[in-house]
């Protein structure tokens, strides 16, 4: 996750005010890699570029990385497909707003049908993979009361392969026992074209209502499960909103060309190429996300939204450090600002960036794990380590990234 959830702000150390600022060298402001973002809102000068001989990035690259022109493969164009799915996704935060606390795994990329049986039954998959699945996205959060809501889009290559799997995944849903309990077909309100079962499941020592529902809808099928102590027709209800929304933000989606997946472009803004990749091959990593997409990425997204929103976020670069493009310079030290409110109650404040007086650091975890912020031009950078030398030349690095000139 991006930041530690909490309400309670915590004041985190700058080298020094942002009078300081105009101590630096300052170099002509750049804008690092095309990016389409909107004119400034303010003609107030933004903050100074701070040259690179003032940074430490130590071992970490300061020149952009190759990034091929497209995906090359079938595989990989699936991926990056499944990367751009998820800017379409609803978080179950659509269908309530209490359904925000992250589960272990709050978002999960499918570029492959067997993953599907991390999120159901291992029939569900199978289904999924005999009608040429493509991709998905799933999203998941619960509430302070233990309601879980699952929503994912499954993509497969026409809709003909779409309805045939959501008849085959229900069919499987509903054929499959669950702790002993056999599902029930259930109707959901307002979706004659839904197909769902429902089931009760024993959780905490209380009996929880389950309801699982799988919708075609062109090439895709919307996926949900919800599971509620209220009862089934509670968890009826969360699964119709959940797929009232998911139909809304699909207005304007294209289906992927299955022919041209290896025609895929990897890194269209230029952003993917000056970000630090991640050692990681985890498939939601060295990537670039839609705003929409970052949010399932928040450990507030309610509250991320009007961040994202009031700063001009337009798109997120994930890899070895995360990287928030906004309008202005001025909207990204804003956000800088933001994030260091949302770190968690027992940080403590830590050694901001050298040479960065903008920059703020964390100490969290008793000291286990540090995080900096920093913003660079119009761009906004996290960063993560288990040492704060190291979270600092993270960085450094990804400051000069961003602020160098033009590939």
């Amino acid at each position: 996750m991006l930041r530690r959830a909490t309400r309670l702000p915590v004041v985190l150390a700058t080298v020094a005010a942002l009078a300081a600022c105009a101590a630096n060298q300052p170099q002509t402001q750049s804008s690092g890699p095309s990016n389409g973002a909107a004119a400034p809102a303010t003609t107030k000068a933004p903050p100074p570029i701070v040259a690179p001989e003032q940074l430490q990035p130590g071992k970490y690259p300061t020149a952009p990385h190759a990034v091929p022109a497209t995906a090359g493969t079938a595989a990989a164009g699936t991926l990056l497909d499944a990367q751009r799915l998820a800017g379409y996704v609803v978080g179950p935060w659509a269908a309530d707003p209490a359904l925000i606390q992250s589960i272990v795994t709050p978002a999960l990329l499918l570029d492959k049908s067997e993953l599907l049986g991390q999120l159901g039954p291992e029939s569900i998959a199978r289904a999924a993979g005999r009608h040429h699945f493509v991709d998905g996205f799933a999203s998941t959060r619960n509430s302070a009361d233990k309601t879980i809501l699952l929503n994912a889009l499954l993509q497969f290559a026409g809709p003909d392969d779409a309805k045939q799997a959501a008849a085959e995944m229900n069919t499987a849903a509903t054929d499959t026992a669950v702790k002993g309990n056999v599902p029930e077909a259930v109707s959901i309100a307002g979706h004659p074209e839904t197909l769902a079962s429902s089931y009760q499941v024993e959780a905490g020592g209380k009996q929880r209502a389950s309801v699982r529902a799988f919708t075609p809808h062109g090439s895709l099928v919307l996926m949900q499960l919800a599971q509620d102590p209220g009862g089934s027709d509670t968890a009826n209800t969360l699964v119709a909103k959940a797929i009232d929304a998911q139909l809304a933000k699909l207005e304007g989606f294209a289906p992927v060309n299955t022919a041209a997946l290896a025609e895929v472009p990897v890194d269209p803004s230029g952003l993917l190429a000056v970000t630090l990749l991640s050692p990681s091959n985890s498939p939601t990593k060295n990537a670039e996300y839609s705003a929409d997409a970052a949010l399932h990425f928040q450990m507030d997204p309610i509250a991320s939204a009007k961040t994202f929103k009031d700063n001009g976020v337009t798109k997120m670069t994930m890899g070895l450090t995360n990287v928030f493009q906004t309008a202005d310079p001025w909207d990204a030290v804003s956000l800088v600002n933001k994030f260091a409110a949302e770190v968690g109650a027992d940080a403590q404040p830590a050694a901001a960036v050298p040479g960065l007086p903008l920059s703020k650091c964390a100490s969290m975890g008793q000291g286990k794990q540090f995080y900096c912020v920093a913003p660079a031009g119009n761009y906004a950078i996290e960063g993560y380590g288990k040492d704060l030398q190291d979270t600092h030349e993270q960085v450094a690095a990804q400051y000069i990234l961003l602020t160098g000139p033009k590939r």
